[in-house]
């Protein structure tokens, strides 16, 4: 029994075997993998999308006759921010916003697959294989920024709620 003299009630002995029975407790309903997913559909995607968008900016720097080392650290933030709102404005299906920066990702990705295409013909630095490493990387700027702006004017005027408790 507690002693309720003390400053602090105190129990100096535990009695009962109900404190360490773990059958009295209310198990943790943990939902299904697919509900799971439904919920976080925007973030998965997002971290998928920022992984490409790094692949791309590794990319576009490799195909540059002088190696700029500082580019892609410099810009990985900004490559993450525009595969993360890319990915929560593609799960919450928000085409009218994705419009422009989708476009000139398309734009950026056609650019790079020029370059490549170019890379593979010829031997050696070309100044078109540069002008087309610069158009993309502009392309791609304007993209992250374009999905960035529509991120955050989607959530300012539609956001997104948490779901109800359960309980």
């Amino acid at each position: 029994m507690a002693d309720f003299t003390t400053r602090v009630p105190v129990e100096t002995e535990k009695r009962g075997a109900y404190l360490h029975d773990r059958t009295n407790r209310p198990t943790v309903q943990r939902p299904p993998a697919r509900e799971w997913l439904r919920r976080n559909l925007g973030l998965v995607l997002g971290i998928a999308l920022a992984l490409g968008f790094e692949a791309l900016a590794f990319q576009t720097r490799a195909a540059w006759n002088v190696h700029r080392d500082w580019v892609v650290p410099v810009t990985t933030p900004f490559w993450v921010l525009g595969g993360i709102a890319l990915g929560h404005l593609l799960a919450r299906l928000r085409g009218e916003a994705l419009a422009p920066g989708l476009a000139l990702l398309v734009l950026g990705l056609a650019l790079t697959g020029g370059n490549i295409a170019l890379a593979i013909q010829t031997d050696g630095p070309r100044t078109s294989r540069d002008v087309l490493s610069i158009l993309a990387g502009v392309s791609y700027g304007l993209a992250i920024a374009a999905l960035v702006v529509a991120l955050v004017l989607v959530e300012w005027r539609h956001p997104t709620h948490a779901t109800e408790p359960q309980m």
